[in-house]
């Protein structure tokens, strides 16, 4: 099973396959790396963003890194809510599995929906960079 490079939620048949444009001999031409699975064209075109936008072939660990990082802070009060609601005083041991399902159906819809908001804030930002130095996103440009 393949799982959606954005979100993890399961892989829909979707492929993005990321460039890397160099120069070679007055032409340019596109280096192509292995396909990244995801789930939707919401997920398929915030990856292309965050891939394109600095011309690099694939998304950078380290960016990412800082997406999931905030998206997992974001978890933390669907998480609190689920505990307070099967309790603050019982252990983890006497959960039942109704609890610890919804305790991870909590966790992973937060994660899911923050990893995506962050992304779209991100290229938000980015178009706004572009745009204060009067040249448009790269994702705005006509590709051929």
């Amino acid at each position: 099973i393949t799982h959606c490079a954005i979100c993890l939620k399961k892989g829909s048949g979707l492929h993005y396959v990321p460039t890397k444009r160099r120069l070679l001999s007055s032409k340019w031409t596109l280096d192509q790396t292995h396909p990244v699975p995801l789930c939707s064209m919401r997920c398929l075109a915030l990856y292309a963003g965050l891939c394109q936008v600095w011309e690099v072939g694939m998304l950078a660990p380290d960016r990412l890194q800082k997406i999931e990082a905030m998206a997992r802070e974001r978890c933390l009060g669907p998480l609190g809510d689920v505990v307070a609601g099967i309790g603050m005083d019982r252990p983890v041991s006497d959960y039942s599995k109704s609890d610890v399902l919804s305790l991870i159906t909590a966790v992973i819809t937060a994660y899911q929906s923050a990893v995506v908001e962050i992304g779209e804030q991100v290229l938000a930002r980015e178009r706004e960079y572009f745009a204060a130095r009067g040249r448009t996103h790269p994702l705005d440009e006509v590709p051929f």
